[in-house]
C-alpha cells in the first residue's frame, strides 16, 4: 500500500508521553458484571497481551458523564509504544493487562501508570493514528504485528475493545471482542469500514485484527455511516515503524536485484515497509524494492544478485 501524501503523514502525531509506572495493590480484579463491546465475548489471551485502556480525567468525566471510567482502548505495537486515535491523547492513567495467560483474561489484575504528555503539540484532527510512547519498556505481554496490505472486502476480522454498552459502565475495563468482516474495497484514504456495528466510544483506538495482524484501529465514524470504521494500518505503516524505531534486522541492502522466485508483490511507499513485510513473512528470504515505482517484491528463493543499475535495492535475511 502506498503511503498517504506527505502532508497527511506530517499530521500524524507521535505524542511522546513519559510514564511513572507502578503496581497498584488496590487495582480491581476485572469482572463480568457489565457488558462492553456489543455482541462481544471475553477477549482471548492473545488480545489481552497486546491491549491497554486509557482512563479518563476528572474534567473529561464532568464534561462527558456517559464515559466516567475509560475513554478508549489502546494497542501495543512496541515494547514502549501504544497506537490509538486522536481523542485518546487526554486522560490521567493507562491500565495494562498484566496476566494475559490467565484462564479467564477478563479477571486479570492491572498495572496503573500515570500518563503525562511531554509537550502540548496536538493537531486537532481525529483522522490520524497517534502513537504514545512510554518512558520504559513494558516487560510483560506482547506487541501486535502490523499489516502491510489491506485484504479487500468480506475478509473476517476481530474488533477488540474495553468500551461501555447500554447495560452500564464497563468500570472494570473488561476487554471483549466481536467477529466482523471488512466492507470497503480499499483503504486509499487511510480508513476502511466494517460490515457490522459493534464499537462504542470507549472502544475507539482498539485493535482490529485480521488473523494475528493489526489491520486497523477502531475510529469514530460509525454514527455517520452506520458501520464500524477503522484507521487502516497499511497506509500509515512507515509512520508507525518510524515511531517504534523499527529497523531491518538482517543484511545490509545493496543496489541490485535478487533473482529468484517471487513470493508476493505489493505497493510500498518506502523501503522500510518492504523490509518489514519481508521480515514478518515466514517464507520471504529476500526483498527487492524499486524506489521509483514504489514496488516491493518479496522473494521465496534467491539465486544471485543482478546489478540492475540503480533501479532496485535488495537485501537478504
Amino acid at each position: 500500500m502506498k503511503p498517504l501524501p506527505r502532508l497527511a503523514l506530517a499530521a500524524a502525531v507521535a505524542a511522546f508521553a513519559p510514564l511513572a509506572a507502578c503496581v497498584d495493590p488496590d487495582a480491581p480484579e476485572l469482572g463480568d458484571h457489565t457488558v462492553a463491546l456489543h455482541g462481544g465475548t471475553l477477549a482471548t489471551p492473545f488480545m489481552t497481551a497486546r491491549a491497554a485502556v486509557r482512563l479518563t480525567t476528572e474534567a473529561w468525566a464532568e464534561l462527558h458523564p456517559a464515559y466516567q471510567h475509560q475513554m478508549c482502548t489502546l494497542t501495543r505495537i512496541g515494547p514502549r509504544h501504544l497506537v490509538t486515535t486522536y481523542h485518546c491523547q487526554g486522560g490521567d492513567q493507562v491500565q495494562f493487562y498484566t496476566d494475559p495467560t490467565a484462564s479467564d483474561p477478563g479477571r486479570t489484575r492491572t498495572i496503573v501508570a500515570q500518563l503525562r504528555p511531554a509537550d502540548d503539540e496536538i493537531i486537532d484532527s481525529p483522522h490520524y493514528p497517534v502513537v504514545l510512547v512510554l518512558d520504559a519498556d513494558v516487560p510483560w505481554g506482547a506487541t501486535a504485528k502490523l499489516a502491510w496490505e489491506y485484504p479487500g472486502p468480506a475478509v473476517p476480522v476481530q474488533v477488540v475493545g474495553a468500551g461501555h454498552f447500554a447495560t452500564g459502565y464497563n468500570d472494570v475495563a473488561e476487554l471483549r471482542y466481536a467477529s466482523d468482516a471488512t466492507l470497503s474495497a480499499g483503504d486509499a484514504d487511510g480508513t476502511f469500514q466494517l460490515a457490522g456495528r459493534h464499537a462504542t466510544f470507549a472502544d475507539f483506538g482498539g485493535p482490529i485484527y485480521q488473523a494475528s495482524r493489526l489491520l486497523g484501529v477502531a475510529w469514530e465514524c460509525g454514527s455517520i455511516v452506520g458501520h464500524d470504521c477503522a484507521l487502516s494500518v497499511p497506509p500509515y505503516l512507515d509512520f508507525l515503524l518510524r515511531s517504534i524505531d523499527w529497523a531491518w534486522p538482517h543484511g545490509s541492502p545493496v543496489v541490485g536485484y535478487s533473482a529468484g522466485t517471487i513470493l508476493d508483490e505489493l505497493a510500498a511507499g518506502t523501503e522500510r515497509v518492504c523490509q518489514y513485510a519481508c521480515a514478518e513473512s515466514r517464507d520471504c528470504v529476500a526483498y527487492n524494492f524499486n524506489p521509483t515505482q514504489q514496488v516491493c517484491r518479496l522473494m521465496s528463493t534467491r539465486t544471485q544478485v543482478l546489478p540492475l543499475s540503480n533501479l532496485w535495492r535488495s537485501a537478504a535475511k
